[in-house]
């Protein structure tokens, strides 16, 4: 058995990663707002490499490998009536999983790259609101280059409720 076998408690620390972002918002009409956003994700300071510590002191290096990213956003808001708001976007960020990460990332959804959005929101009181949205993020993979039948891909539709009180 190795020094990490065994039953025991293992422990590892994954961090959020920093971010810095900067977004203009332009209203051409009354009505519409439109929005474009970039974003750096530091993905690599905290996903490139965590140590999983073993019930015995033994550490263990989960080499991910992960990159920075860059992501790219652009969204509307139309007012159709006085409390009722169509919102959309599109955003779109490389996959931070290498070819050469692949192996070490096996299961990730994280090589989703395009993300569309559609949602309404209503504005029931001055203290009320609500939104339902949609996302759809687009089928995307990556194939490992060192073993052709390691393959990450993935695709998702997500739905969102929110129920907005205001005090």
């Amino acid at each position: 058995v190795p020094p990490a076998g065994g039953e025991g408690i293992y422990t590892m620390t994954m961090n959020s990663p920093q971010n810095v972002a900067f977004g203009v918002a332009y209203s051409p009409m009354a009505k519409l707002l439109v929005e474009a956003d970039v974003k750096w994700i530091n993905q690599s300071a905290v996903m490139d490499v965590i140590e999983l510590t073993s019930h015995n002191g033994y550490v263990i290096p989960l080499t991910f490998g992960w990159d920075d990213q860059m992501v790219y956003s652009l969204g509307a808001e139309f007012k159709a009536t006085e409390s009722m708001k169509l919102i959309g976007g599109w955003s779109y960020g490389a996959t931070p999983i290498g070819e050469e990460d692949v192996t070490s990332n096996l299961g990730s959804i994280a090589v989703v790259e395009h993300h569309i959005s559609l949602g309404l929101n209503r504005t029931w009181n001055e203290n009320l609101s609500s939104t339902l949205s949609y996302t759809r993020g687009l089928h995307n993979s990556v194939e490992s280059d060192t073993d052709p039948s390691a393959i990450i891909e993935a695709e998702f539709n997500m739905f969102y409720f929110q129920l907005s009180y205001r005090l």
